[in-house]
């Protein structure tokens, strides 16, 4: 998934019955990725988190800030950045890189 895709989510985009999330990417073109058991758990607590918070603010996105507003591009790369350091000496540690190493793995795997 592109950061710009990921920070256009809404909850509204979850379908917890069916385990997916739709995603609107590129020129408006709609796809629907499957969600792990264990992610799908991840985001029914984060969403529940988040509804307790009663931020003054009611976003229609997804992920959001501590005060309520929308999640930003720098904020996620933020937040990957510091996690790829634990687990990562790469120099570049971005969503972006983080994106393409995903892929790749799935390619060495054998998905098409």
């Amino acid at each position: 998934m592109r950061l710009a895709e990921l920070l256009t989510l809404k909850e509204s985009d979850i379908n917890f019955y069916d385990s997916n999330i739709r995603v609107l990417g590129k020129r408006n073109k709609e796809r629907i990725v499957p969600i792990s058991k264990p992610l799908e758990d991840q985001l029914r607590t984060y969403i529940e988190l988040k509804t307790l918070q009663k931020f003054d603010n009611k976003t229609e996105g997804l992920f959001v800030t501590d005060k309520g507003a929308d999640a930003y591009p720098k904020l996620i790369y933020r937040i990957v950045q510091r996690y790829l350091s634990f687990i990562s000496t790469q120099d570049k540690k971005s969503p972006h890189v983080l994106r393409h190493s995903y892929a790749t793995s799935l390619l060495n795997r054998g998905q098409t």
